[in-house]
């Protein structure tokens, strides 16, 4: 008399999946912010500090695009971090001396911020079409369906029609 193991209906499975593909898109983006970190840092002695943080902003705008709010959260604190530890006057310190440096990373956090809040309004417009285009789906469904009876209570109308015009015309001939 062996217990039986609970088994999971196919809601519960496709969620666990969800959630195991939401977690493995951070180290993607963590990987892809790694990568514009390098970019930028190779470009760093010809943009001096001008533009220290802006392509760390395109890791900012992957992350929101990948995952949403909270993977451009995660990607703008990485990148951020990335940035102030390889990218400031005193490199490979997170210790941040310099005004210039402290106003940069200010406005990066500024900027990412912005970039994470229409990335999320961008995402829930989509969301909110696509829900839209399922429901006119279903609609239009059963209207090609309700259509589709309408279609078949005419013929049998105009079948019933035509029976009661020969049952009228044979009426009229013989009386």
């Amino acid at each position: 008399m062996g217990k039986e193991a609970p088994r999971l209906d196919t809601n519960q499975v496709r969620a666990k999946q969800n959630d195991w593909r939401e977690l493995l898109i951070y180290p993607e983006v963590l990987l892809f912010v790694l990568v514009v970190a390098a970019v930028q840092y190779s470009a760093n002695n010809f943009m001096e500090s001008r533009a220290r943080y802006i392509l760390l902003l395109v890791g900012t705008c992957y992350g929101s695009w990948r995952g949403g709010k909270k993977t451009g959260i995660f990607a703008l604190a990485m990148s951020g971090l990335i940035g102030a530890f390889f990218l400031t006057h005193q490199q490979f310190s997170l210790e941040i001396q310099n005004v210039q440096d402290s106003i940069s990373l200010t406005l990066y956090f500024l900027v990412g911020g912005v970039i994470i809040l229409f990335g999320e309004s961008l995402r829930k417009e989509r969301q909110r079409v696509l829900e839209r285009e399922r429901e006119l789906l279903q609609v239009q469904t059963e209207l090609a369906s309700t259509n589709e009876r309408l279609n078949q209570l005419l013929e049998l109308r105009q079948r019933e029609l035509s029976e009661i015009k020969r049952f009228v015309a044979d009426e009229d001939i013989h009386p």
